[in-house]
């Protein structure tokens, strides 16, 4: 399965300091929210996503571990991950999972505000592809929320592309300079282009349709 998230906007750089690791969990969390909205259309267009949690051609729903398009119905429904991925007032909904036996290669093309010369500080882009690999997985903790203590009306669920950072497989960045800036916004301002592919660790009925 491939598809692409896009963002535009601040992306700012990993830190461990004090007041600025949490405004940096609230910034994460609102890159989080832009993604949310990207994967839910993916759940809902996609063929093979959108059958999970739908009753047979029959009306009748299907046993404990009977499969639709070769996905378990039971365990990995949005209802059912949403549950099991509760914390506070959130209900996360990740694509990726470790019970699926599934990761991912990410491709990411970065245009950032810079002048040419600038692009290849790898130490500034290692740490603003962190900030965007946080947002692309579920928090752990309502602390990596950050001021967002409350989901909006259309986050119940929230859906996010990864249960956890170490289900990516594969990274390969490009960076260049972006020559049309985004619009109000000055330093560290980003245009990115995520391409995700998924990946089987082991095939099995529950995950065919990742191939």
């Amino acid at each position: 399965m491939q598809f692409r998230l896009t963002y535009q906007g601040l992306v700012l750089s990993e830190t461990n300091k004090g007041r600025l690791q949490n405004a940096r969990a609230t910034e994460k969390q609102r890159i989080r929210k832009i993604f949310h909205k990207q994967i839910r259309r993916l759940w809902e267009i996609n063929p093979y996503l959108s059958s999970f949690g739908k009753p047979l051609s029959s009306g009748k729903m299907p046993g404990p571990g009977t499969a639709i398009f070769g996905r378990p119905h039971n365990n990995n429904s949005i209802k059912s991950l949403s549950i099991k991925h509760a914390l506070g007032s959130y209900n996360f909904v990740p694509l990726v999972t470790r019970d699926l036996e599934i990761g991912c290669d990410i491709q990411v093309l970065f245009l950032r505000d810079d002048r040419v010369g600038d692009v290849l500080r790898a130490g500034d882009i290692d740490n603003r592809l962190k900030t965007l690999f946080d947002a692309l997985t579920m928090p752990q903790s309502l602390s990596q929320v950050g001021s967002y203590e409350e989901p909006e009306p259309d986050e119940m669920p929230f859906f996010c592309l990864l249960e956890d950072d170490s289900l990516i497989t594969k990274v390969n960045v490009e960076t260049d300079t972006l020559l049309e800036p985004v619009s109000s916004i000055e330093g560290g301002a980003a245009r990115v282009i995520i391409t995700v592919r998924t990946n089987l660790f082991r095939v099995s009925s529950k995950n065919i349709g990742f191939a």
